[in-house]
Formats: structure tokens, C-alpha cells, sequence
């Protein structure tokens, strides 16, 4: 063996009897982790879910007056028009805003965009709860509750997303018939 192999390798070796195991830093820094940090976590969530749920209801409540006074209208210009447009079985409107309002699940095989934050807040949660042999019993329960939340604002989001697709196709149909049966006003709108 060479004389700077030699030297290296006895070099590690002083080095290595020296070391000390250390504490895992993680759940150390796990331990510490402050109540205020969950109950912010928690509010957020709740404003952003009140902000875009009330902004969805607002748009709904809206369109739906909208989609009413042009179904009378297409009513008297065309009854099977109407029909087709608003007849039974059709997804109005007042039907989506009727199940928003009750809690229904809007976004049935929707599937929400992709939000770095979301995803980053959902990985640290599951891995918070994954961690609870490790980390002291006060911390789990702020963090199922967060997480319980999360999972709440995820629904809220798809349904949003969702609601907003439906939003797009069913003006584009209505103003297709509108146009088609009720003509253009001198402005050049319905």
C-alpha cells in the first residue's frame, strides 16, 4: 500500500472514533413544532374555502337569474327549443347551485389541478401522522384535524373547478340558442 492510501485511510479511521451517533434532527425539530402553526394552517384553509365556496354560490345565484329570464324568453320563441335546453334531466344552473347548497358533490370524476402548496401542506401532514410513534401525542390531534380539513378543502376546490367547466359549456349552449332563436339586440348581445 502506498503512503498516501496509508495515510488516508488511518486519517477516516481517527475520525470515525470520534463520532458520536447523533439525535435524529427530524423529529427533534418535530417535537417543537408550535401549536400556532396548525391553527393558522387551519385558518387559511378555512378562508380560502369560504372565499372561493362564496365567489361559486355568488356566480351561481347570478347565472341562475340570467338562465331563467332567457328561458322564458326562448319559452315563448321556441317551446322545444326550451325544452331541450331546460328540460328535465338537464344540468342547470339552479340545479348545481341547489347542490352546492346542500352539500352535494358537484365533481364526480373531476379531477383538480395540480397546486405545489396544496401538495407540499398535504405531504408534510401525511407525514406528520405517519410519524406519531415518534413525536409527542399533543401534535397528532392538530394534525389529523388540519389534515381532515385539507381533505375538505380539496373537495371544495374540485367542486369549484368542476362548477366553472359546467359554467363554460352551458353559457356557450344557452347563448347558441338564444342566438338562434331569439336574435341579436342592436348591440350585438343577448
Amino acid at each position: 500500500m502506498n503512503f498516501p492510501r496509508l495515510i488516508l485511510l488511518l486519517m477516516i479511521q481517527a475520525v470515525s472514533y470520534h463520532c458520536e451517533a447523533q439525535p435524529d434532527s427530524v423529529i427533534g425539530s418535530l417535537q417543537k413544532i408550535p401549536g400556532k402553526y396548525f391553527s393558522k394552517i387551519d385558518d387559511k384553509i378555512d378562508k380560502y374555502s369560504n372565499l372561493i365556496t362564496g365567489k361559486t354560490l355568488k356566480t351561481l345565484t347570478k347565472l341562475s337569474r340570467w338562465e331563467k329570464k332567457i328561458q322564458s324568453l326562448l319559452e315563448k320563441a321556441s317551446p322545444e327549443a326550451a325544452n331541450k335546453l331546460f328540460g328535465p334531466g338537464k344540468t342547470t344552473f339552479t340545479v348545481l347551485l341547489q347542490k352546492l347548497k346542500e352539500g352535494q358533490n358537484v365533481a364526480d370524476g373531476y379531477r383538480a389541478q395540480y397546486n405545489e402548496y396544496r401538495d407540499k401542506l398535504n405531504t408534510s401532514l401525511r407525514y406528520l401522522e405517519d410519524q406519531k410513534e415518534k413525536i409527542n401525542s399533543k401534535i397528532i390531534q392538530p394534525v389529523k384535524a388540519t389534515a381532515r380539513k385539507m381533505n375538505e378543502l380539496e373537495v371544495d376546490i374540485k367542486n369549484t373547478e368542476a362548477i366553472e367547466q359546467v359554467i363554460k359549456e352551458r353559457k356557450r349552449e344557452i347563448i347558441e340558442a338564444a342566438a338562434k332563436w331569439l336574435g341579436k339586440n342592436k348591440s350585438g348581445k343577448i
